[in-house]
C-alpha cells in the first residue's frame, strides 16, 4: 500500500509541518509507506522597481530567506516526500498510488493563499479518494464554489474532517455524512513527540508567546505575567512583527519550537496548533481568539477549549487537567486511528 498525502506542507508554518510528520508517523505505524506530495511554488512575477529594494526590505528578505531554509530542513529532514512537480503531473499519480489522503490542517479553506482544486482531488480516481481531519478553517463555505466543490467531494470513497463545523459544510455542500476525528498531533503521545525536541538551551525560566498575528492584549498579559513570577519572556512569531525584532521571526526552527512549549512555565498565544501542544505536554497556558481578516478561523480554538473544559484559560493562564485531557482523548483517538486504519485495508 502506497499513500500520497496531499496537505499544506509546502507552508514555512509549525503546525502545518508537524501535523504532516504526525499524520504520516501514524501511516507508517499502520504499516503503510506514504509520500508528502511536493509542488513547485508559483513564481512571483518581477517588474524593474524590484531591482532596487530599501534596506530595511531587503533585510526582511534575507531573514525570510533564512527562515524558510529551517523549514526546509526540517521536511528533508523528517518527512519521506515525492519529488517536487506541477499540477500538470497531477493525472499520472494514480498509477504511483494505491490511494490519496487529503488533510489536515485547512486544506478546504479557499481563503488560504496555498489552496486550489487539487485539494479536492479532481485528478483522483473515485475510490482512492479519501480526506483525514479536512479543516475548511471556517463555519460557512463560500456560494459561489458550493456547486463544483461539492460535486467533487461527493466523489470521495470516505471522507473525516477535524471540526463538527467541516461536518455540517460536508452534508450542506455534498450532501452526505462524514466522521470527525482529531487533528494528526493528537494521535503522536508526548513520548513520540519529546523524540523531536532539543536538549533545553534556556538557562532562565520563561514564558513563551507566540503569535500567529500581532495581538497587543495577548503580548500585554504574557509580559505581565512574567514580570509577576521573575520570568523572562521569549517570543516567537509565525510573521514578522517589527516591534519584537527579527530573531523571533526568522531564528527558530520547527524542533526548536516544539522545545519551546514543552520547558515553558506557562504558554500564550492565539495559535490552535501552540494551543494543541501545550495540552500533549500539560502546560499551563492562556489563549487569545484570533481577530479582524482571522477571526473567522476560531471556531477550532473554541471546540478543542471546549472539549478539554478550559474555556476559562482566555481569562488567565491554566493548567491543563491532564485526566480531563485524557478522558477527552482516549475515545477519539482511538476511533480516529480506527477510521485511518479502515482506510488503509480496504478503504
Amino acid at each position: 500500500m502506497k499513500v500520497g498525502i496531499l496537505t499544506l506542507s509546502e507552508s514555512d508554518n509549525y503546525g502545518a509541518l508537524l501535523q504532516s510528520y504526525a499524520l504520516q508517523t501514524a501511516i507508517s505505524k499502520l504499516d503503510a509507506e506514504s509520500e508528502v506530495l511536493r509542488f513547485e511554488k508559483k513564481e512571483e512575477k518581477k517588474n524593474e522597481s524590484d531591482t532596487k529594494i530599501p534596506a530595511f526590505a531587503s533585510m526582511i528578505q534575507n531573514q525570510a530567506k533564512k527562515r524558510a531554509e529551517l523549514f526546509e530542513n526540517f521536511r528533508k529532514e523528517f518527512l519521506k516526500t515525492s519529488e517536487k512537480m506541477s499540477n500538470k503531473d497531477l493525472e499520472k499519480l494514480n498509477e504511483v498510488y494505491d490511494l490519496f489522503i487529503v488533510g489536515s490542517d485547512q486544506v478546504w479553506n479557499l481563503e488560504v493563499p496555498e489552496v486550489d482544486a487539487k485539494y479536492f482531488l479532481p485528478f483522483a480516481e473515485p475510490q482512492k479518494r479519501f480526506s483525514y481531519a479536512a479543516s475548511f478553517g471556517t463555519s460557512t463555505f463560500p456560494e459561489k464554489m458550493k456547486d463544483w466543490c461539492g460535486n467533487e467531494l461527493s466523489k470521495f470513497k470516505n471522507i473525516s474532517v477535524r471540526e463538527e463545523s467541516g461536518r455540517k459544510i460536508i452534508k450542506e455542500i455534498a450532501n452526505r455524512d462524514c466522521c470527525v476525528t482529531v487533528d494528526p498531533v493528537l494521535l503522536l503521545d508526548s513520548e513520540e513527540w519529546n523524540k523531536l525536541l532539543y536538549k533545553s538551551e534556556e538557562k532562565e525560566k520563561y514564558v513563551l508567546l507566540f503569535m500567529l498575528s500581532y495581538d497587543e492584549e495577548l503580548a500585554k498579559k504574557a509580559e505581565d505575567y512574567a514580570n509577576k513570577k521573575g520570568l523572562k519572556v521569549c517570543v516567537v512569531n509565525a510573521t514578522f512583527i517589527p516591534k519584537y525584532g527579527m530573531d523571533s521571526w526568522s531564528g527558530v526552527d520547527v524542533r526548536k519550537w516544539l522545545t519551546l512549549i514543552k520547558n515553558a512555565e506557562a504558554v500564550f498565544c492565539n495559535s490552535f496548533h501552540c494551543l494543541v501542544f501545550s495540552a500533549i505536554f500539560e502546560k499551563k497556558v492562556s489563549i487569545e481568539f484570533l481577530k479582524k481578516e482571522l477571526k473567522s478561523r476560531n471556531g477550532r480554538l473554541e471546540e478543542f477549549l471546549e472539549n478539554i473544559h478550559l474555556m476559562e484559560c482566555i481569562k488567565e493562564p491554566m493548567s491543563i487537567s491532564k485526566d480531563k485531557f485524557d478522558e477527552y482523548m482516549k475515545e477519539k483517538k482511538n476511533n480516529s486511528l480506527e477510521y485511518l486504519r479502515r482506510v488503509l485495508k480496504n478503504g
